[in-house]
């Protein structure tokens, strides 16, 4: 190396070192590429509000977003009919469930619901034993509920265990004199499950009745005790849980408080049948983990197949945290037409509901609802 050479190097490796050491680090990577999840609810396959060319539009688009996961959180039949009609019925949307799963190579999970039982709610040995083997036939080996009807799915997806909780056993609407050994079985059954997870493993609850109060009338959808001792598990085992759910057929969002300023959102899909004048949707889910490996960031997407221009996201930052939906109940609170916004979407744009929606007694009672809590008037 000459003498110039020599000089410029050594003017300029000083400017060379600063300029390296002045760049700013890169990003650290996300834990996991988003989670993309597709939920059906409540299709209610033979009712005669029953849309067919609803469920195939869902059917497609859903398939066409190459989902991680599938999820069927309840009433995929309809039990307002004659128990061979109710077994044909089950046997065929069976079969509509099977060939999803061998198109989009991922796995899929469902929940019972009170509709796929051929006595409505009633979870009595006989009436559990016909729904769980006429499932076992349409579904082979994608089948796994267990004899009460819960189940895991076979393999973590994005860092989740998804675990299919049968809350029939918990609904005020059940009569059967052993519901609550049923009950009391299942929740012993989801304890042991997520207490044998590995450490820091999340969870996600597939269910068909939400832990929530019915807006309608502020009753608990779930009997206290249940409620009680679920929400003591959950709250006992520190993990990071999210629930899904359907059955109500309306879009809501809820918290269920848990420790501190954790919560456990509780997502309430709409349904795939026309009932009770709603518009038929579905859900997908694009879920991100942040650099801890917490669940910080959910967007969901509710498509209307039948009407795609209504088609909406919904964006939560950070939903473990109750300050994320208490921002969104103030956001609604002081604003009138994001909360209407929201009502169209809860209610799937059924105009009938337009003005009830608006009373000031509706709307308090409705942001009071986002929280998953026992009505005072149950206690």
């Amino acid at each position: 190396m000459n003498i110039l050479a020599t000089l410029l190097m050594m003017v300029m490796l000083p400017r060379m070192l600063f300029a390296v050491s002045a760049a700013p680090e890169p990003a650290a990577p996300r834990v996991s590429a988003p989670i993309v999840v597709v939920q059906w609810s409540d299709i209610h396959y033979g009712n005669s509000r029953y849309r067919p060319e609803a469920w195939t539009t869902a059917r497609r688009e859903g398939l066409q977003l190459h989902p991680d996961i599938l999820l069927f959180t309840g009433d995929q039949s309809d039990n307002k009919c004659s128990h061979d009609e109710f077994d044909r019925r089950i046997r065929l949307m069976g079969a509509d469930m099977k060939a999803c799963v061998e198109t989009a190579h991922c796995p899929m999970l469902f929940a019972v619901g009170n509709n796929d039982l051929r006595l409505n709610y009633q979870t009595d040995p006989e009436t559990l034993s016909i729904s769980l083997r006429l499932y076992r036939e349409a579904l082979g080996d994608l089948d796994n509920l267990d004899d009460l009807g819960n189940a895991v799915c076979p393999q973590p997806v994005g860092g989740f265990t998804w675990i299919s909780l049968n809350t029939l056993f918990f609904s005020i609407s059940n009569r059967y004199v052993g519901r609550p050994d049923q009950a009391r079985r299942t929740l012993d059954w989801l304890e042991q499950q997520i207490a044998a997870l590995p450490a820091g493993r999340r969870v996600v609850l597939v269910m068909h009745i939400p832990p929530v109060a019915d807006m309608n009338n502020d009753k608990l959808a779930w009997r206290v005790a249940e409620f009680a001792r679920f929400q003591s598990i959950i709250r006992a085992s520190g993990r990071d849980v999210v629930i899904v759910t359907g059955h109500l057929h309306r879009n809501e969002v809820h918290a269920m408080p848990d420790a501190g300023a954790n919560v456990v959102p509780i997502f309430v899909a709409g349904s795939l049948s026309g009932k009770f004048d709603y518009l038929p949707n579905w859900r997908s889910y694009r879920w991100l983990l942040g650099n801890d490996g917490h669940l910080q960031d959910v967007t969901y997407r509710i498509h209307y197949p039948l009407h795609p221009a209504y088609t909406r996201d919904y964006h939560f930052k950070e939903p473990m945290q109750a300050a994320t939906f208490t921002a969104f109940v103030e956001e609604m609170r002081t604003d009138l037409r994001r909360y209407v916004d929201y009502m169209d979407d809860l209610y799937a744009h059924c105009q009938r509901m337009r003005t009830t929606v608006e009373t000031p007694a509706y709307r308090a009672n409705a942001l009071e609802g986002v929280w998953a809590r026992v009505p005072a008037a149950t206690h």
